[in-house]
C-alpha cells in the first residue's frame, strides 16, 4: 500500500522540490532572482563558514538584473554591486530586512508595512527600456517550525498547531493587503518573494488566481511562473494600440521585426511574472 501511495504522488514533487539542475535558455531582456539568504550568515544559523561566500558567489554566477531579497543583512552586503536599489529594514534600530537591488532606475518604491509582523512586503517600479515594471517582494508570516529544535510530540503537538494556525491567518491577512495593492497598479508586476507556503496552498492560489503557469516546453510538471489572463478591456487596448502603430511597423525592416519576435519569444522570467 505505501509503494501504490508514493507512485501516486511523486507526480506532485517536481512541483515542491527539485532533484537536478535544467538548463533554461534565457535572452537578455531581462533576468530576475528571488533568495532568502537568511541574513548571509550573520547569525550562524548554520557551522558552515563558506556559507556567506557561497551565497555571493552564486548571485554573482547567475548575474541576475534583478535581484529580490528576503532576509537581507545591510551590513553585509559589498559584493552585490547594484547601482539602484530599496532596502526596508525592519526597524530603524534593525539591520535586517528585504531589499530589491537593480541595474535599471528604481523611479518609485515603497512598503506595505504590514501589522503585527517581522516579516513585510515592498515594491519597486523599474524603468527598462522606456517601460515601467512593479517589482513585488512578497515575505509572509513564517510558521515558526524548525525540524532540527522542534519536538515533535504528542503533548506539545497542541500548542504547534496553534502556532501554526496563527501564522496562517496572518498570511490570509498578509496576502489580501497584497491584493488590494496590487489592483491599483495597471501596469506589468513581477512577482516575487518567500511565501512561507506551498504550491498547493491556499495563499498561492491567491496570489496566482487568474493567472496561467508558465512551463518549460520540456518539462510541464515544472511551474517556473505565472502570467494573467487577460479581459476584454485588455483586448480592445492593445488592438488599439496595434492600429497606432500600424505605419511604424509596417516601415519596420524583416530583420528588425524577427529580433523582435525571438526576443518575444525566448523570454522567461524566473519568478511570478504577470505580463
Amino acid at each position: 500500500i505505501s509503494t501504490v501511495f508514493i507512485l501516486l504522488g511523486i507526480q506532485h514533487t517536481s512541483r515542491l522540490y527539485k532533484f537536478s539542475e535544467k538548463k533554461v535558455f534565457l535572452n537578455k531582456d531581462m533576468k530576475v532572482m528571488n533568495y532568502n539568504v537568511r541574513m548571509l550568515n550573520h547569525y550562524q544559523w548554520s557551522s558552515n563558514d563558506s556559507i556567506e561566500e557561497k551565497i555571493y558567489r552564486f548571485i554573482a554566477d547567475k548575474d541576475p538584473d534583478i535581484l529580490t531579497i528576503q532576509e537581507f543583512y545591510e551590513d553585509k552586503d559589498s559584493q552585490m554591486n547594484y547601482p539602484y536599489r530599496y532596502v526596508k529594514r525592519k526597524s530603524k534600530f534593525h539591520k535586517f530586512g528585504l531589499a530589491i537591488l537593480s541595474k535599471f532606475p528604481i523611479i518609485n518604491k515603497g512598503s506595505l508595512d504590514l501589522d503585527n509582523s517581522a516579516n513585510n512586503i515592498i515594491y519597486a517600479d523599474i524603468l527598462s527600456n522606456k517601460d515601467t515594471i512593479r517589482i513585488y517582494n512578497l515575505h509572509l508570516e513564517s510558521l515558526k517550525i524548525n525540524p532540527k529544535k522542534q519536538n515533535f510530540v504528542e503533548n506539545t503537538s497542541d500548542k504547534l498547531i496553534e502556532r501554526m494556525k496563527t501564522s496562517f491567518q496572518k498570511q490570509a491577512i498578509q496576502v489580501e493587503q497584497f491584493l488590494k495593492h496590487e489592483k491599483l497598479w495597471t501596469g506589468k508586476i513581477i512577482v516575487c518573494g518567500d511565501f512561507n507556503n506551498t504550491a498547493f496552498s491556499w495563499v498561492y492560489r491567491q496570489i496566482s488566481k487568474n493567472k496561467k503557469d508558465i512551463l518549460p516546453p520540456h518539462d510541464h510538471k515544472n511551474i517556473v511562473g505565472t502570467f494573467s489572463q487577460a479581459d476584454k478591456e485588455h483586448v480592445h487596448e492593445a488592438i488599439e494600440n496595434s492600429m497606432k502603430n500600424k505605419r511604424t511597423w509596417s516601415e519596420t525592416p524583416w530583420e528588425k521585426r524577427c529580433e523582435i519576435f525571438l526576443k518575444w519569444f525566448f523570454s522567461i522570467f524566473i519568478c511570478y511574472i504577470c505580463l
